[in-house]
């Protein structure tokens, strides 16, 4: 009997115990555990944990430093940048938080703030190659290519050897025109898996200047298999086929080119130059006046004109444009001399010969020999242009 009473009481006195709240310190350990399971899924939900934690303790950092995470991936660059300054504030050596703030302004666009956060974020712990990677790449941005290179590299020595590091630094080189050290970073990260359009344009470019005809259209059809909207492409095959002397697909290649990217002039030009050396002169017209509407400096157009204009003795015309390329390529001698060559063709000796002269006196032999052939016999002194 008393064995019973005694159970009744404690049952009783169990009743009346009231469970102890939490503390502050396991509100907001379980709170950051919450918004951080819900910051992968639902980034909103994810912020009303972090303004809790915020709430109980403003001097909290990592809460400042989550929830700038989730303004950030909810497109509010400004909070974002605000909550990072506020760890910065509260741990001034915080490198990673530095390195958010160039992740944010590097997105919107914002390369020079970007490229001071970075700097800051690698002054603070410079053992971490992504640091360097994302400077490098603020770099390609801001066109600053040999600082990039360096900065991939070191992110290479660092240990960080993504693809994207090797992607830019191959990137950089063909921007410079070091082509060898282009394809060895291009092919590292086609190995390591990079693989679309811009990857095997570049290759493709890259072997191009190697002279690596057959190579490089391989590449650059890789690129359009996988967009074929990659207008690059199908004007480095075009060029590729006017070396070639594949004219035919040459204006395939150039066509489609211009299909996708209107109003492009080097592409009007060297489409003429396949149609000119098909003997379609209509075509090539067609082309070089479309390349001078788009860009009445575009000096080429001037030239190769000219020549269909010779070849159909419109010799006015002919020389109209020379007279243009000469002004647009006051130092080209071939250009100097074929502008002499057509005042003499529109019996203008005097202006021819003293073209002539001008070629000569600078070095260009068919000049050297047209004074001595032809000035001389006409007996023309020297007078100024």
């Amino acid at each position: 009997m008393i064995k019973h009473l005694i159970v009744i009481l404690l049952l009783l006195s169990m009743t009346t115990i009231k469970a102890q709240p939490p503390s502050k310190a396991q509100r907001i350990k379980d709170l950051m555990a919450t918004g951080t399971i819900d910051f992968l899924t639902d980034k909103e939900r994810a912020l009303i944990a972090f303004n809790q934690v915020i709430e109980l303790d403003s001097t909290y950092a990592l809460g400042y430093y989550m929830r700038g995470q989730c303004y950030y991936g909810l497109d509010m660059p400004a909070d974002a940048i605000s909550d990072f300054n506020k760890v910065i504030e509260l741990e001034p050596n915080n490198a990673q938080a530095y390195a958010l703030k160039g992740v944010v302004y590097s997105d919107y666009l914002d390369y020079y703030n970007a490229l001071r956060s970075y700097n800051t974020a690698v002054s603070l712990k410079n053992d971490q190659g992504n640091y360097y990677y994302s400077r490098g790449f603020v770099q390609v941005k801001m066109e600053n290519f040999w600082y990039a290179i360096n900065d991939f590299q070191k992110a290479i020595d660092l240990g960080y050897k993504e693809k994207e590091v090797y992607y830019w630094m191959g990137f950089c080189y063909v921007i410079l025109h070091d082509f060898p050290n282009a394809l060895v970073n291009l092919e590292i990260a086609n190995e390591l898996g990079k693989r679309d359009a811009e990857i095997y344009y570049y290759l493709g470019y890259s072997k191009m200047y190697h002279l690596e005809w057959d190579s490089a259209l391989t590449d650059l059809e890789m690129a359009i298999n996988f967009d074929y909207t990659y207008a690059p492409a199908y004007f480095t095959k075009g060029y590729i086929y006017l070396q070639k002397q594949d004219f035919q697909r040459a204006v395939a290649s150039y066509t489609t080119g211009l299909q996708l990217t209107p109003g492009i002039a080097r592409g009007h030009v060297n489409r003429g130059l396949a149609y000119q050396s098909l003997t379609m002169e209509a075509e090539a017209l067609q082309d070089y006046e479309k390349a001078i509407k788009i860009d009445p400096k575009y000096a080429e157009a001037y030239l190769h004109r000219s020549k269909i204009w010779e070849k159909q003795q419109s010799y006015k015309k002919a020389l109209d444009d020379l007279i243009q390329y000469t002004e647009l390529q006051p130092d080209d001698l071939i250009g100097l001399y074929a502008r002499g060559r057509m005042k003499l063709y529109n019996n203008d000796a005097t202006g021819a010969c003293n073209d002539f002269r001008d070629a000569a006196l600078a070095g260009n032999e068919q000049a050297i020999i047209a004074v001595e052939e032809i000035c001389a016999k006409i007996e023309v002194s020297p007078e100024e242009n």
